[in-house]
């Protein structure tokens, strides 16, 4: 059975290591906000991409359908 001390010892290294495990994921919180916020200033200081997005052209009845169209002049 523990004593009265050997508990409270107990306890007090269970908080420090929670004390360690807050202060190390607070670390970590703030180099992800660093993170995100100089990445959304790189995408919002982009000007796009350098060419338009081109449409896939998937084949079957409706890509069959554009041609024969854009063949008569349609």
């Amino acid at each position: 059975m523990q004593t009265t001390q050997q508990q409270w010892e107990k306890a007090e290294r269970a908080y420090y290591r929670a004390k360690a495990a807050v202060e190390k994921a607070a670390d970590h919180l703030s180099d992800c906000e660093r993170k995100v916020a100089r990445l959304r200033e790189k995408l919002n200081s982009s000007d796009g991409p350098s060419e338009p997005l081109k449409s896939i052209d998937r084949p079957g009845p409706r890509k069959d359908a554009r041609n024969a169209l854009r063949k008569f002049g349609a």
